[in-house]
């Protein structure tokens, strides 16, 4: 990758969602980390910094930094198929499990 930093340029009111969607008890944590990216990018913090600051990859940095320039920031939000944890149980079962409880009572009562 470029050792040049891409620069991101945020209208006022994407930077102030940006410090709300950071700050908010509701954002994913993962996104939370992104909008913390983006604002010390924006601010004009090199890359190694932003790496250094937030204990994430250079390359992550980047990455985000790419998608946000080509994207906007709803990217930030975006999560690749596949990621994250995989359900221990399907959904044939949850449904089952579901069913059951709402409509059995247990025994002994």
């Amino acid at each position: 990758m470029s050792n040049t930093s891409l620069t991101i340029e945020l209208q006022p009111a994407e930077r102030a969602q940006l410090e709300k969607w950071e700050s908010s008890h509701g954002t994913l944590q993962q996104v939370a980390m992104r909008c913390r990216i983006i604002l010390r990018a924006v601010a004009g913090h090199p890359n190694a910094t932003i790496a250094g600051e937030l204990a994430v990859s250079r390359p992550t940095v980047l990455l985000w930094r790419k998608r946000v320039r080509e994207k906007g920031i709803a990217a930030l939000w975006e999560v690749v198929p596949g990621r994250g944890r995989k359900p221990d149980i399907n959904q044939a079962k949850r449904a089952r499990i579901i069913k059951a409880t709402l409509q059995s009572k247990p025994k002994g009562i």
